[in-house]
């Protein structure tokens, strides 16, 4: 007699998983890294009626047995990440192209993006169907390319002969150089596809310089005396009694 019930208990576990394709599924749980346990189960199978040692972990569809006899089918899905996907305005056209975009998440994840032909994004690694990563946006055509703002307070500086040179903060950018005392609205020569060169002013004065000639005098009704030398000639207009300074550049 306990033969028989054995070999009837045999053909029952072998009929459950021909049975189960036409089941709806009965319980659903979110993928979390532990086992999955229904209650009063005493076997784990999967859809296709392979027996498991232990309650499943990972997503797919499994049947259990219950103490009761009865069967259930139930479903581990896949845990929904987010992932924020934002362009790398650090990125240039010699960098590796998986370094184009930055996923920013909640988590702990490790994975790479694919583009499709169609410009869709796709994780390389989803860690065995566990993860569905949903990226927004879901195409690269719509991911904003974020400039850097170049920014530089006014500023005035005194003539200089060599001229003025006024860096930015970016090292590889070229200074900006001005010859001529004078106001100007500047901005830095950038690659537009990454940079934004928010104008600034630029004042340069004169420079002052102190001049103390040799003492010389004239009489009345004579020429004025001639007050010069290598980089600068003094001379007096009519009446005047106060040198005037006249630079020769």
């Amino acid at each position: 007699m306990k033969r028989l019930l054995g070999v009837v208990l045999v053909l029952f576990m072998a009929c459950v998983p021909m049975n189960i394709h036409a089941q709806e599924v009965d319980l659903s749980f979110d993928y979390s890294g532990q086992k999955v346990e229904v209650e009063n189960t005493i076997k784990y199978y999967t859809i296709e009626g392979e027996s498991l040692d232990e309650a499943p972990i990972d997503c797919g569809t499994y049947i259990t047995l219950l103490s009761n006899r009865e069967t259930i089918v139930f479903e581990i899905n896949p845990k929904k990440v987010p992932v924020k996907v934002t362009y790398n305005k650090d990125w240039r056209e010699s960098d590796p192209e998986e370094e184009k975009y930055l996923c920013d998440y909640v988590g702990d994840y490790e994975f790479k993006l694919r583009i499709d032909a169609d410009g869709n994004i796709i994780s390389l690694d989803n860690y065995q169907g566990n993860y569905d990563f949903q990226f927004e946006p879901k195409n690269v055509k719509n991911v904003e390319v974020l400039k850097t703002e170049i920014t530089h307070p006014d500023v005035e500086y005194v003539y200089s002969e060599d001229g003025i040179s006024i860096y930015s903060d970016i090292d590889h950018v070229k200074p900006i150089l001005l010859k001529d005392v004078g106001e100007y609205t500047a901005s830095f020569n950038l690659d537009e596809r990454y940079y934004v060169s928010v104008p600034f002013k630029v004042t340069i004065p004169p420079k002052t310089i102190e001049l103390k000639p040799n003492k010389q005098f004239k009489y009345f009704g004579e020429q004025d005396p001639i007050l010069e030398n290598d980089d600068y000639i003094l001379t007096r207009e009519p009446g005047e009694i106060l040198v005037i300074i006249n630079l020769l550049y």
